[in-house]
This record gives structure tokens, C-alpha cells and sequence, in this order.
């Protein structure tokens, strides 16, 4: 496995014209567009703007600080998993990463490609690792494990099992040779029906490699696709990502506008912490976006990540003559008894801060399912109507709550499908001790889960 230390070949710094193709998709210099738009346009076709910027001379522009530190940001997390892989991997180990060298791995995850002889020991080797399996997800040529720092989840590995012969030794480690990397990035392709510019940029890069030919897989629909957008692209008509025109009969196009206007299914997690519903909501959400399904996931729990709703609370401190500076929550979550005590969690306050709360979360639910509607993608919640039904009754056990618990059960997002996974509090704390809830208040937790609010608050 290479390491981020060992110097760049002369193929790393091939790098392709990531500009030029801006230019000719958008039909303007990426250097003298609005930013924002190029920005955009960058992404959503999976550039890396970091060669993008270099390319256009636009590094020191402030309006691509924040950008080009959340991708720095993004890249640091990756290369910190693909040194954790290094280290535990020796030289021998046929091990590649399946991103082509000339940019950074991007994406939800890290694919690796691992010689089919070597599969069996190389999963047993990460298994044996800090890394977490992700449960559900083995096969005999299939694994995925997940790393989490400080117990969250920040990276997702897959690792698939190829014949020996499409890996080759580089100055850089192990690589898919030039046939198994086309195919590789031919295949996302047909997966997504979809093709990006950065497909574009890492056929480019391909090209340029001694003994490479893209005849070898002209028969596969992604290579189709990929020749079909370059043409259009050299014409000047089309959109990017490209998508290749329909040739159904009218009957089959009133049928395509019919399914288009059906709803993307919704699907939703619920257990205590610990429980694995993010692992499995990576997991699915990883497996449809494979498949060519485009997929949203949503993180929304009653109470964190306030927003607007943090100017309200410091504005009614102010008027209140409230000086405590550590929010009611974050001192029930280190066990402070007088929490409970605190204005926002008894009384008409309290009443009212949990009204707002409860329409917060409905509010944040609402407008997930609204743009997984209109941008035709599957609504993954990893948190749920039981969950936050719980999360209410345990902040707020001296607040009125009747109102608020109707308005979660009568508006929340409906699931069409939900998974209720079933652990015991002890295992959930043992696998997950460092959650954000002490020790000891999981068991708490997946007790009343288990009892008092599974009867009857499922919706």
C-alpha cells in the first residue's frame, strides 16, 4: 500500500486540463466567470477544485478560500485513512486504490481493488484493525469497514475483490493496470447514466499512457457514454453531467415521465446509540449510489444543531437576565443534576423552547423530503420519529409535553419503510463508548426506548 510520503511520478503530474473542460462545457474561462457558478459547477461533476483553481489561477481568490479549505479539510480526513491502510498493510499485500493517481480520492468512500488470492487475508488483517466492519456488508468478494475518530463515523472503506492479473506494480505501490482502471471508471459510469467531467478528465489521463486503448472496452455501454458526451462536447450542445438522449418510443417516454413523478422511497433507522443506524445508513446509502441511485441522508435529532435558533435562545437569556454560558443540554449530557433545574426545561419557557424545538425538527425533516422529491433521490433518515420522541421525554421530563408529541407524530416525514434495530443498552455502550451520551445514560435510554415510548409512539 503507498504511503502519502513517497515523491510523485511523472504520471501524478500528467495532470489533465480540468480548466479546458470547464471552459468548453460552460463556455466561459473559469478564471473570469462568477465564482460561485464555477464553484458549482466543479462539483457537481466531481472536479477536484484544488487542480481547478491552480489551473485557472484563481487560488488567491477569496471567494474560493472557503471552498478550497473545506476540500483541504475533506482530503487531510482521507489521506489520514489511507495512512491508518498503510500501516497495517504490507508492501506484498495486492492492495490498490482504485482513484487514479493525477487527484485526490473523493466521493463517499474509498474503493480499493485486492487480488482475489489475497481477499480472504486482507479482510481478516482490517478486521483485526481499529477499523469497524461494517455489519451486513461481507461477501466473498465484498467488505466495507468504517473509521471513526472520536466516536464518529469520518470515513467509509469498500474494498472488492479483482483477478490478480488487473493489479500491477508501480513506483507508487500496487495500481489497477490501465485495462482494469478503464473499466473501472466506464463501469461508474453506466452505473450513474450519467457522465461528468471528471470522467472526461480521467479518460484523459488514461489516453496518455503508454499502451492504453479504449478499444479494448468500446462495446461496454459507460465507454459508449463517455465517447457520446466528448463529441458533445466538442460540439457545444450539452449539459454536464451528460446524460445520453432518449431513444424510447412515445409510449415509452410517457411511462419515463409517469415513474419520474412517482415519489423516491423513504427510509428510516431507529434504535438506541450505539445501535448501528449510522453504519447502516452509510452502508445502504453507499450500495443504491453504486447502483446508479442517487440518495440524500439525513441526520436530525430534536435539540442538537439549533441554528436559528441559538439567536433566539442568547436574545431570551439576555432579556431574562439569564448569565449561565453552558447550554441546559450540554449540561444534562455531562450529568449535571441542576440541569434539569434550568429555565429552558421547566415551566412556560420550557413549554415554549420545546414547541420551537419540535418545529425545528419537523421543519428540517420537511425540507430533506422536499428536496429528495425534487431532485428524485432516496431519503435515508438515520434518526427517526421514536427517536425523537425519546430524545423529548428525557430533556424535557418537567415540561407539558402532550402538544408537542402530537405535533412530531402528525407531521414528522413519513418512512415508507423503517428499520428498528434491536440491541441490548449494555452492547450499544460497550461498542459505542464514546457517544455523546455518558456511560451509564445509554442503559437509561434504551430501557425507556424499549418500554414506555415503544408502546404507541411509532406513528
Amino acid at each position: 500500500m503507498d504511503r502519502a510520503t513517497t515523491p510523485r511520478t511523472a504520471a501524478e503530474r500528467d495532470v489533465p486540463d480540468v480548466a479546458g473542460l470547464v471552459r468548453a462545457a460552460c463556455g466561459v474561462d473559469p478564471g473570469q466567470a462568477e465564482a460561485s457558478d464555477v464553484i458549482i459547477a466543479a462539483v457537481e461533476n466531481g472536479l477536484p477544485l484544488g487542480v481547478l483553481a491552480s489551473q485557472a489561477a484563481t487560488v488567491d481568490d477569496a471567494s474560493w478560500a472557503g471552498p478550497l479549505e473545506a476540500e483541504a479539510a475533506r482530503a487531510a480526513v482521507r489521506a489520514a485513512t489511507m495512512e491508518v491502510l498503510a500501516q497495517c498493510l504490507n508492501p506484498t499485500d495486492r492492495v490498490a486504490p482504485c482513484t487514479l493517481p493525477w487527484r485526490p480520492s473523493s466521493g463517499r468512500d474509498i474503493d480499493l481493488a485486492v487480488a482475489a488470492s489475497d481477499f480472504t487475508r486482507v479482510v481478516e488483517v482490517l478486521d483485526a484493525t481499529a477499523l469497524v466492519p461494517v455489519a451486513g456488508w461481507r461477501t466473498p468478494t465484498e467488505a466495507g469497514w468504517l473509521r471513526l475518530d472520536e466516536g464518529r463515523v469520518v470515513d467509509l472503506i469498500e474494498a472488492q475483490a479483482v483477478a490478480d492479473r488487473d493489479l500491477v506494480v508501480t513506483e507508487q505501490g500496487w495500481r489497477l493496470n490501465l485495462d482494469a482502471q478503464l473499466m473501472h471508471t466506464t463501469g461508474g459510469v453506466a452505473r450513474r447514466g450519467a457522465v461528468r467531467l471528471v470522467d472526461l478528465a480521467d479518460l484523459a489521463w488514461l489516453r496518455r499512457q503508454p499502451g492504453f486503448a479504449l478499444e479494448g472496452v468500446s462495446t461496454s455501454r459507460g465507454a459508449d457514454m463517455v465517447e457520446g458526451a466528448e463529441r458533445a462536447l466538442e460540439l457545444g450542445s450539452a449539459s454536464f453531467p451528460w446524460r445520453p438522449p432518449s431513444s424510447v418510443t412515445s409510449r415509452g417516454r410517457r411511462l419515463v415521465r409517469q415513474l419520474a413523478r412517482r415519489r423516491p422511497p423513504r427510509l428510516a433507522f431507529s434504535g438506541i446509540d450505539g445501535s448501528g443506524k449510522t453504519s447502516h445508513a452509510w452502508a445502504l446509502a453507499g450500495s443504491l449510489e453504486r447502483a446508479g441511485v442517487p440518495v440524500r441522508t439525513l441526520w436530525n435529532r430534536p435539540g442538537f444543531e439549533l441554528r436559528a435558533l441559538e439567536r433566539v435562545a442568547r436574545t431570551a437569556k439576555a432579556v431574562l437576565g439569564d448569565r449561565s454560558t453552558t447550554p441546559a443540554l450540554a449540561r444534562q449530557l455531562a450529568d449535571d443534576p441542576q440541569a434539569i433545574d434550568a429555565r429552558s426545561r421547566k415551566g412556560a419557557i420550557g413549554w415554549i423552547w420545546l414547541l420551537l424545538i419540535c418545529l425545528q425538527t419537523v421543519a428540517t425533516g420537511r425540507r430533506a423530503a422536499i428536496r429528495s422529491r425534487l431532485a428524485g433521490e432516496v431519503l435515508i433518515l438515520e434518526r427517526h420519529l421514536l427517536d425523537a420522541m425519546v430524545d423529548v421525554e428525557w430533556q424535557y421530563a418537567n415540561v407539558p409535553r402532550r402538544l408537542q408529541r402530537y405535533l412530531l407524530r402528525a407531521t414528522a416525514v413519513r418512512p415508507d419503510l423503517t428499520f428498528r434495530i434491536v440491541v441490548d443498552p449494555a452492547t450499544a455502550n460497550a461498542r459505542n463508548p464514546g457517544d455523546i451520551f455518558r456511560p451509564d445514560l445509554p442503559l437509561v435510554f434504551g430501557r425507556e426506548k424499549g418500554t414506555e415510548a415503544g408502546r404507541g409512539l411509532t406513528g
